[in-house]
């Protein structure tokens, strides 16, 4: 029998020009790369929103090497960059020219030294903030459902009136199995989060891609609803054995 895919989430990060989107760095001379404004995700998908792509475009656009960045299988950033001249490269993370914060990226110091020989790869310390894999698979998937929020009629002076608050919108439900509460990375993280560190991180007025499989590049954008985290319920199994049962709303307004 296949193993059930992984589920991974992923919350957005917002570029905004002049405030945080400037990186220093070195291909054989030192350069700042400014990194497009707009609504990004941790993916290292390629798409047009792949904050790693961004990055990447940026720098290869002033300096004069050719930059390559990537999630590696224990989903750290790493960066490689082929010099034009076989010079060494370098990310300077602590200078006032460097407002990108690569703390989001996984940076454990951004004062230490970060880059390597020619060609050659350096990586993050920890597995990059924005993101959540789940260790268990989804028990159930609703799909997207259509809703729409509820009509109220009043009568004035014989007219009726009908109000509609707010607009149409899918609503998908995703069940998980038993989630134990500081184990919801299979590995060493940057917090360690839990999945009740990761909402407090990405609350509903913040986009969240959910892709059904961590090594399929097939995704949803959506928002969370504010009431889900409440659902999640402690199960204990055995003594000293917490673990949550929970399942989470996804909305996508069309």
């Amino acid at each position: 029998m296949t193993a059930p895919a992984l589920m991974k989430y992923l919350s957005e990060v917002l570029i905004i020009a002049g405030v945080n989107d400037g990186i220093r760095c070195n291909d054989g001379s030192w350069f700042t790369a400014e990194i497009a404004a707009g609504t990004y995700f941790i993916s290292g998908d390629d798409s047009a929103t792949d904050l790693l792509k961004a990055i990447k475009t940026a720098m290869d656009a002033v300096g004069t090497g050719t930059w390559t960045i990537a999630l590696t299988s224990a989903n750290k950033v790493q960066f490689t960059c082929d010099t034009a001249a076989s010079d060494p490269w370098a990310i300077d993370m602590d200078n006032a020219a460097t407002t990108f914060d690569f703390e989001i990226l996984g940076a454990a110091d951004k004062s230490a030294a970060f880059g390597a020989a020619d060609s050659v790869a350096d990586t993050l310390d920890y597995q990059h903030k924005n993101g959540w894999y789940s260790t268990q698979p989804i028990e159930s998937d609703s799909d997207e459902t259509k809703e729409a929020d509820i009509s109220q009629s009043r009568s004035k002076g014989g007219q009726i009136y009908t109000v509609k608050s707010g607009t149409d919108y899918t609503v998908r439900r995703l069940s998980h199995a038993y989630e134990p509460y500081r184990k919801t990375f299979p590995d060493a993280s940057y917090v360690n989060q839990s999945w009740i560190e990761f909402w407090a991180t990405c609350n509903s007025g913040e986009q969240v891609r959910y892709y059904e499989d961590v090594d399929v590049d097939s995704w949803d954008t959506y928002v969370f609803k504010d009431e889900t985290l409440k659902e999640a319920r402690p199960n204990r199994f055995s003594f000293g054995v917490q673990v949550y049962n929970w399942f989470v709303d996804l909305y996508e307004y069309v």
